[in-house]
């Protein structure tokens, strides 16, 4: 899955350069979590996490790529993943409404089990941006 987020990736950005009216974009985040309560880590253990999400818009239709990572703090600057996320998202936009098809899966990386997934069709909807 890792190889086809980062196919995906470079198809996208090679992409850009090519296609007028298309709008690419990317967000994401590193953080500690404050709760530090996961039952799947070693107690004292700091827990962490980075996102990265990559998308392209063409007018209403949308599509999203997004890996999320929740790790432990390993030694004084490696961590230790233990969990990767994987997110595939295409969708519709209408106004401050969103139809939207997600597909999750979760792959354990240092434990055993902790397979998942889900796939779900969703409305959004997003004031942020009214005027």
């Amino acid at each position: 899955m890792k190889k086809m987020l980062i196919a995906i990736y470079i198809f996208l950005m090679g992409f850009g350069v090519f296609a007028e009216g298309f709008d690419f974009y990317s967000f994401g985040f590193f953080a500690y979590d404050i709760r530090n309560s996961e039952p799947s880590t070693p107690d004292n253990e700091l827990l962490f996490e980075t996102d990265i999400c990559v998308g392209i818009k063409y007018e209403f239709l949308y599509f999203e790529a997004e890996q999320n990572v929740r790790m432990t703090k390993w030694e004084d600057i490696t961590f230790s993943p233990y969990e990767e996320s994987y997110f595939i998202r295409i969708g519709v936009t209408f106004s401050y409404f969103k139809l939207e098809y997600e597909h999750l899966c979760v792959h354990a990386v240092s434990k055993p089990g902790g397979f998942g997934e889900y796939d779900r069709i969703m409305i959004k909807f997003d004031s942020r941006g009214m005027r």
